[in-house]
């Protein structure tokens, strides 16, 4: 890894950086340590001007989005950290395209006001729309790939421009080709949704809300920790298991929702690791279920 190199041409692009930065102020859970270097594309043309620089000077790389759902070391991240500044949003007649870095809730709201449906169903979720579109967000029964057209992304080992079908995707559940993966980092989201008139969308988004649990309020939150067995949620397994309110460090489960961990000011990655270790082992010697975790490990 050349990473002074890579500074001295970064400085001779349009690109704005950070070196020697924390990564905590990225996430949501607001845990990190330093990276040696965090830049921020604003097009696509720039995060792929970026993927050609890392692959001549082979430098690491992760790709930070919306910042939830992620958990980053205590040590941070030695290398290039890409934190996207995509926030392209347009629509024509009913296909709507959002770059990455737009919120999700600002799409939902933005498709609304156009008199679109089909996204409601992820009012209430945290993160940005690249993220939500890499770990295929939504209700335990419907899935934000339903709307999905087409994707944009960079492909940071070959530094070339990828378009994919909805199919080619792969989506599951929480999943697809670019979950847990920093291979090929999307662009850009093309949605295919239904016309509606906006009083209805309205009143699907406050069903869609009453029904969804709510992110605890007052402490940072990364989202739901663990994904649902098929037996049971996970939130409603540890509370089930009395584990809600439990403490290792400044790491907390929520006392509003078992499937919320809390950083009640100074929590290390340390103490949400113990503790997601802890109610895994729990649920394994009482109950017999491995519970697999939503999240994502950065700098482990």
């Amino acid at each position: 890894m050349n990473i002074r190199t890579f500074l001295q041409n970064l400085n001779k692009t349009t690109i704005s950086y950070e070196a020697n930065a924390t990564l905590a102020n990225l996430t949501t859970f607001k845990i990190g340590g330093l990276a040696d270097v965090i830049v921020y594309p604003t097009t696509a043309a720039q995060l792929l001007e970026l993927a050609k620089m890392r692959l001549l000077y082979n430098v690491p790389y992760i790709i930070i989005g919306g910042g939830s759902n992620i958990l980053i070391s205590d040590e941070g991240f030695r290398g290039l950290v890409i934190a996207p500044r995509l926030q392209s949003l347009t629509v024509q007649n009913n296909t709507l395209k959002s770059g990455a870095s737009v919120g999700l809730q600002q799409l939902i709201q933005f498709a609304a006001k156009n008199g679109l449906s089909g996204l409601e169903h992820l009012v209430g979720i945290p993160g940005s729309v690249g993220g939500a579109l890499a770990g295929n967000a939504g209700t335990a029964h419907k899935w934000i790939n339903a709307s999905v057209s087409s994707l944009t992304a960079i492909n940071f080992k070959t530094a070339t421009e990828q378009q994919f079908t909805e199919k080619e995707c792969q989506y599951g559940y929480r999943t697809s080709i670019f979950k847990n993966s920093d291979l090929r980092i999307i662009a850009e989201g093309t949605f295919v949704l239904q016309p509606k008139p906006i009083l209805e969308i309205h009143s699907l988004m406050k069903e869609y809300l009453s029904k969804r649990n709510k992110q605890p309020s007052g402490n940072a939150c990364a989202g739901c920790i663990f994904k649902n067995p098929e037996e049971i949620t996970a939130g409603r397994l540890i509370d089930e298991l009395g584990l809600k309110g439990k403490k290792i460090g400044q790491a907390q489960i929520s006392q509003d929702h078992g499937n919320f961990f809390v950083n009640l000011g100074n929590a290390r990655a340390t103490d949400i690791i113990k503790l997601i270790s802890y109610v895994k082992q729990q649920a394994r010697d009482k109950r017999r279920i491995q519970l697999q975790e939503e999240i994502r490990y950065i700098g482990f």
